[in-house]
C-alpha cells in the first residue's frame, strides 16, 4: 500500500520523538539518582515537568488557531532536544529544572499537535488517536532499552535523546499544511463541561496521565531500589509501554456500544496493576505482569480519553477539547509523582506507589453513559 508523503512525515516524526522521549523517561530519573538527588527530589523534578505541561496545554487552543499543526509539532521536537542538551551538559539543580520544564512544554505541544493533524482528516477519532499511538510505539518500546544499556552513562543517554529529538523536527517540514481552525465558530468550553461523555474523556485522560507519571518517575527508582539491574529496568519499562500500545490498538477496535464497559474495566485494570507494581517490585516476573496489566489499562484510557472529548464537540472545537483532555492528563502527571513524594515520607516507596492505585480505580465513577458516544 502506498504511503502518502504526509503520513510518512508525521509517522517519522512520531517514531523519532517517542524514541527520544522513551530514552529520557528512563535516563532522566536515573540520572537524578546518580547525581545524588533523593526520592522526594525526583518526584518534585517530575512534577515540575508536569506543571509546565499543564500550563502549556492551556495555550494550545489559541496557538492552534494561529499556527499550523506542523509548526506546533516541529516546535515541540526542538524543545525536547533542548531539554536533553541541558542535562547532558550539567546535572546542577537549575539546568535540571529547566530541562524538566522544557520536556513538559514539549509533550504538551507535540502530542496535541500530532493528534490534531491526524484527526482533521480521519473519520474515526478512536482510529485517529490510535494511529498516533501506534506510530509512536517503536520509539516507546526501543527508548527504555537504549536507556537501560546506557544508564551507567546517563549523561550520554540524554545526549543521544537530544540528537534524536532534533532529528524528529526535520520531517515536520514535509507534513501537509492545514490551515488553523476558525476561532469564531468554536464551542465555548463552559458548554462542553455539561456533556457527560466529554467529562468522562477528561477523567480517562487523567487516569492515563497518573499511570504515566508514576511509571516515568518512580518506576525506574522503585525497581532500582528493589535490586533490579539497569538492563532489567529498561526491559520492564518496555514491557509496560508494549502493553500500553496494545491497549490503544484494542480499544480502537471496540464497538461503540461497549465503550462504557471497556472504560470501567480498563480503569480498574490500570488501578489494580499500579497497586501490584508497588507491592511486587522486588520480583521481576511479577513486576512485569503488573506493569503489563496497568500499562494495558492505561493505554486504552489514553486513547479513549481524547476520543470521547473530541466526539462531543464540533470539528472546529477539537483543539480546545483535546487541550482540555491534555490538561487533565498533565494535572495527573503532576499530582501522581507529587503524591508519592509526600507519601514516601511516611511509607516505603513501594507502598507509596501502590497507594496511588486506589484513586486511579475511583475514576470509574466518572464513566460515560451508554449511547452518548458518536
Amino acid at each position: 500500500m502506498k504511503v502518502s508523503r504526509d503520513a510518512a512525515a508525521i509517522g517519522s516524526s512520531l517514531v523519532l520523538y517517542s524514541l527520544s522521549l522513551g530514552i529520557s523517561n528512563v535516563a532522566l530519573p536515573l540520572l537524578a539518582v546518580h547525581a545524588g538527588y533523593g526520592v522526594a527530589a525526583v518526584g518534585a523534578l517530575t512534577a515540575a515537568s508536569a506543571v509546565a505541561q499543564f500550563l502549556m496545554r492551556m495555550t494550545i487552543g489559541a496557538a492552534s488557531r494561529r499556527y499550523s499543526d506542523r509548526a506546533l509539532v516541529g516546535f515541540a521536537a526542538s524543545l525536547l532536544a533542548a531539554s536533553g542538551l541541558l542535562v547532558s551538559g550539567s546535572t546542577a539543580v537549575v539546568p535540571f529544572i529547566a530541562a524538566e520544564l522544557l520536556q513538559g512544554a514539549s509533550r504538551a505541544y507535540f502530542w496535541t499537535g500530532s493528534q490534531l493533524h491526524v484527526l482533521r482528516d480521519n473519520g474515526s477519532s478512536l482510529r485517529g488517536i490510535a494511529a498516533v499511538n501506534g506510530a509512536s510505539s517503536i520509539g516507546l518500546l526501543a527508548g527504555p532499552l537504549v536507556a537501560g544499556l546506557l544508564t551507567q552513562r546517563s549523561v550520554s543517554a540524554m545526549a543521544v535523546a537530544a540528537v534524536v529529538a532534533a532529528l524528529a523536527a526535520l520531517p515536520t517540514r514535509a507534513m501537509a499544511y492545514i490551515a488553523p481552525a476558525n476561532q469564531q465558530s468554536r464551542t465555548r468550553l463552559r458548554d462542553v463541561w455539561r456533556i457527560r461523555s466529554v467529562l468522562a474523556g477528561y477523567w480517562a485522560s487523567a487516569t492515563g496521565g497518573a499511570w504515566s507519571g508514576l511509571v516515568n518517575s518512580y518506576g525506574p527508582v522503585v525497581l532500582a531500589r528493589a535490586g533490579q539491574s539497569s538492563s532489567t529496568i529498561g526491559a520492564l519499562i518496555s514491557c509496560a509501554n508494549a502493553a500500553n500500545i496494545l491497549g490503544s490498538v484494542v480499544i480502537s477496535r471496540l464497538p461503540r456500544r461497549h465503550v462504557t464497559t471497556g472504560y470501567v474495566a480498563c480503569t480498574a485494570t490500570a488501578g489494580i496493576g499500579t497497586v501490584l507494581v508497588g507491592l511486587m517490585s522486588g520480583i521481576a516476573p511479577l513486576t512485569s505482569a503488573a506493569l503489563v496489566l496497568s500499562g494495558f489499562g492505561a493505554g486504552t484510557l489514553l486513547t479513549l480519553g481524547p476520543s470521547l472529548a473530541t466526539d462531543g464537540v464540533r470539528p472546529e472545537s477539537r483543539p480546545d477539547a483535546l487541550a482540555a483532555a491534555g490538561t487533565f492528563r498533565a494535572a495527573a502527571l503532576f499530582a501522581a509523582p507529587l503524591g508519592v513524594a509526600v507519601l514516601s515520607h511516611v511509607l516505603p516507596l513501594g507502598l507509596a506507589v501502590a497507594a496511588l492505585g486506589i484513586p486511579i480505580m475511583l475514576t470509574t465513577l466518572h464513566r460515560p453513559e451508554p449511547g452518548q458516544q458518536r
